[in-house]
């Protein structure tokens, strides 16, 4: 078998972000505004992360859990958790990232964001220039540092973190009147979250009031496929994760949880896509990592 270039192997064990520690340590933010990004390897960092996509789609892997993400789609989670950007097309992507040190930030309330599973939002577009234009004056103050640029940065941190609070509690599910990249955002994050789960296009779509028509024309609009494609896809990048990541699991179990009736099914869907078995995927990602 061919062995595959170094740079393209998978990553089995997620890496130390050293230098977004350091920042956290010294000051108990790190900022980086509208980066460009052609994804990147499974990694952790001290406390909390906040990922807010600008342009292009791709996927939040957190513990092995994908996100969809795409135009004005913020995540907050805890960093700890190992996890990686993968783009979904070969397009360009920018986000911008915030990471926060609840033990330096002490006057800020973060309770909220740690702890339980990844909290997403669509933006509205209100909200979306808004948490812009804050990032953008909270790097520039950092920068320029002029007098009083420390309490004004706490300013513009506490608008931030209230202004997402709000997002994240407050989102409403769209009707069929609203725009396709809202509802394909709230629709593919809440299957992602459930892709254990015999997921019925029928089903999702009265989760968001929409018909069935009208939900498969929007994830063909915003993804390209179909939704019962792209929820296929999902499962298979997601037992793929598995399979390299987690070598105690039998084949059932990983089937069972990516959302398989069996192994057999498994075994014959993850074929057709991969071009290999799932056991012979995971001798492969073996043979790299020897």
């Amino acid at each position: 078998m061919p062995r595959t270039p170094r740079a393209a192997r998978p990553d089995l064990q997620p890496r130390f972000n050293a230098p977004i520690a350091d920042r956290l340590a010294e000051r108990g933010w790190y900022l980086t505004l509208r980066q460009p990004m052609p994804g990147t390897s499974f990694h952790t960092q001290p406390g909390l992360e906040l990922n807010f996509t600008h342009e292009g789609r791709g996927t939040l892997w957190i513990s092995g859990r994908p996100i969809p993400v795409s135009p004005r789609c913020v995540v907050l989670f805890d960093a700890r958790r190992p996890h990686r950007l993968t783009l979904d097309r070969p397009q360009p992507y920018r986000r911008t990232v915030l990471c926060l040190d609840p033990g330096k930030l002490r006057d800020l309330d973060l309770a909220w964001i740690g702890g339980g599973p990844p909290l997403t939002a669509c933006l509205t577009k209100e909200a979306y220039g808004k948490l812009d234009e804050y990032c953008g004056a909270l790097q520039f103050e950092a920068l320029v540092r002029g007098t009083g640029w420390e309490p004004l940065t706490r300013a513009l941190l506490t608008q931030i973190v209230v202004l997402l609070r709000r997002q994240t509690a407050g989102v409403q599910e769209p009707r069929s009147e609203e725009n396709a990249a809202q509802l394909t955002q709230l629709a593919a994050g809440y299957a992602a979250g459930r892709l254990d789960q015999p997921l019925r296009l029928t089903e999702v779509a009265r989760k968001f009031q929409v018909s069935p028509e009208h939900l498969t024309r929007a994830f063909k609009a915003e993804y390209g496929v179909p939704f019962h494609r792209w929820l296929l896809r999902m499962r298979i990048a997601l037992a793929q994760t598995m399979l390299r990541e987690d070598r105690t699991a039998s084949l059932t179990e990983i089937a069972l949880r990516c959302g398989f009736a069996s192994s057999a099914h498994f075994s014959r869907v993850f074929r057709q896509w991969a071009g290999s078995t799932p056991s012979q995927y995971r001798a492969g990602a073996a043979d790299l990592e020897a």
